[in-house]
């Protein structure tokens, strides 16, 4: 199978990282794998595995790689394909149509739309909301991240096509390999949260949540940003 990921650039967030994971198992199982960028910015260009072919269109925004996204999927027609994020979906959605692109289109909902609408996100792009009702539903599937976010998409948006799938667990590590830290010799359960440090991540929830659990048994908590 000819699977293609759409990434908005090659920056150090966690939706780009997925996409990274997806594209080297894939090629891994033998599929032949395309990672598309529309941004050449951020530091995770070397981490696209080898075995994956690369192709970036060094546009300075998602918007203006509908065109070459056309192009590129009548030039190499993927079986499928699987965008991160919903501006990079709907750009996805938009492309498949100029294209008459036959294949199944897959979005990836990674953020949670009503953070990013109290946060003023999609000021200075007052389609983005049009975009989303309107285009998304014209994908084959599109995938919330966890159960809320799905849920935010089918309430907000109406849409049929949403279901769940988490996202994937890199373990390019030893299982076996020893965790040198005090916590883990106390003999008292250890509680890991690995995340970006922003409230977006709720981290004040998960300390919140910790100090009631210290109330019942003595634990400890480890905090990866």
């Amino acid at each position: 199978m000819k699977i293609a990921l759409l990434s908005a650039s090659f920056r150090g967030g966690g939706a780009e990282r997925v996409q990274i994971t997806l594209a080297a198992e894939f090629a891994r199982l033998g599929h032949s794998v395309h990672f598309v960028a529309f941004e050449d910015d951020g530091p995770l260009r070397g981490e696209v595995p080898g075995g994956v072919e690369l192709t970036v269109f060094g546009v300075s925004r998602v918007a203006r790689g509908i065109l070459p996204l056309a192009r590129f999927l009548r030039k190499t027609d993927p079986d499928a394909v699987i965008a991160a994020m919903t501006h990079v979906g709907t750009a996805a959605v938009t492309a498949r149509i100029l294209s008459r692109w036959k294949g199944k289109l897959v979005v990836r909902a990674d953020g949670s739309r009503r953070y990013h609408g109290r946060k003023g996100y999609g000021r200075g792009r007052p389609g983005l909301d049009f975009a989303q009702r309107v285009l998304l539903p014209l994908a084959d599937a599109v995938v919330g991240v966890s159960k809320a976010i799905a849920a935010e998409f089918r309430e907000d948006l109406g849409l049929k096509n949403c279901r769940v799938i988490h996202n994937p667990v890199a373990t390019r590590f030893s299982d076996s390999a020893p965790a040198e830290h005090p916590f883990f010799d106390s003999g008292r359960p250890v509680v890991i949260a690995v995340g970006r440090l922003n409230r977006q991540k709720g981290f004040l929830f998960l300390i919140g949540a910790f100090a009631e659990l210290l109330r019942k048994r003595d634990s400890r908590l480890i905090i990866l940003g």
